[in-house]
């Protein structure tokens, strides 16, 4: 079985907890991914369609890849943004967080497979498949851990299931060869 592994640099948010509510006013008890507290889907939540566009606000796209990942016949494509602007020299400015997004888009629907902040660290994603099947893996990387989450596409769900990757719980990290944005 194939294998993807990342590693950079910043610092997660440790153990927080979702901002949903319950009807009763008061926080809800869902914790996000442990080490980083930004995965807010957990393993086999499905990210369905919506037809409001998430990638406004967002300044700069840093990668995009087109493949069949329903497999209907038609191509979907796959953006990475994040909200940090690039200078005129190209460079991006970055400041201690941003919100990033990684979205697959098939026509007019948009599927965010991931929408939120991450404080000084990164979010990355590869294109693999397994038995012909598409997976897209996203990884969010910061000081404090690492964090692998996989998405394949569920038809009779019309949508992408999360699988969990790995999560390195709450650590220090010393060093990464991935090159920054």
């Amino acid at each position: 079985m194939p294998a993807l592994v990342f590693l950079s640099a910043g610092c997660g948010r440790s153990g927080e907890t979702s901002e949903t509510a319950s009807k009763n006013g008061q926080p809800a008890s869902t914790t996000t991914q442990r080490q980083t507290g930004i995965f807010t889907n957990g393993q086999g939540d499905v990210i369905t369609a919506t037809r409001s566009d998430p990638r406004t606000g967002m300044r700069t796209k840093l990668g995009e890849f087109s493949f069949d990942f329903d497999r209907d016949g038609d191509d979907e494509k796959i953006e990475l943004y994040t909200q940090a602007e690039r200078a005129e020299d190209g460079k991006i400015i970055w400041d201690d967080g941003q919100d990033w997004l990684l979205v697959v888009i098939d026509g007019d629907d948009y599927y965010p497979l991931f929408d939120s902040r991450i404080q000084l660290g990164s979010l990355y994603f590869g294109v693999w498949q397994e038995n012909n099947a598409p997976v897209i893996s996203s990884a969010v990387i910061t000081s404090a851990g690492a964090a692998l989450k996989n998405f394949i596409y569920d038809s009779a769900q019309k949508g992408y299931k999360a699988q969990n990757g790995f999560d390195t719980g709450g650590i220090n990290l010393l060093h990464s060869s991935i090159p920054s944005y």
